[in-house]
């Protein structure tokens, strides 16, 4: 996120009618989507572990609407937005990988905060108290890849 984020800064910056533009652009695309990208996610996060009925656009979506508003000076979640757009990830990549689709949008959740934030242990704990033991110890691994290889 902090790449789309920082690309959308420096049209900002460079430029204030850049800002409005990009306002304007974020105020449509809200609009044109019954603000379905708008707030934390948590919408997306319910659907996610719901029911998995997320359109395939969705996590990508939710994070250039997240870094343009943020780039564009607004205050907001992080962290929340980031847990949307794994879970709705994870529902896109279930039908790839074969997993159940619960269970890769809980392994999303965790996973891409795990990414972004460039931490191990933070995810697997998040996974424990968030969704119980049995993910928690499946997240360790793919953790670790994330950890290391990043």
């Amino acid at each position: 996120m902090s790449f789309v984020r920082n690309f959308f800064k420096k049209i900002v910056c460079n430029n204030e009618k850049w800002s409005w533009i990009l306002l304007t652009i974020f105020i449509l695309i809200s609009v044109l989507a019954s603000f379905r990208y708008s707030s934390l996610g948590t919408n997306l996060i319910e659907l996610s572990l719901e029911n998995g009925l997320v359109l395939s656009c969705d996590f990508i979506l939710k994070l250039i609407l997240t870094a343009l508003c943020t780039a564009i000076g607004f205050s907001g979640g992080e962290v929340t937005p980031l847990f949307a757009i794994g879970a709705s990830l994870g529902v896109v990549l279930a039908g790839y990988i074969g997993l159940p689709i619960i269970f890769t949008a809980a392994l999303g959740y965790c996973l891409v905060f795990s990414s972004a934030t460039k931490t191990f242990v933070t995810p697997i704990f998040l996974a424990l108290e968030v969704f119980g033991s049995t993910t928690a110890i499946l997240t360790i691994l793919p953790a670790a890849l994330i950890y290391f290889f990043e």
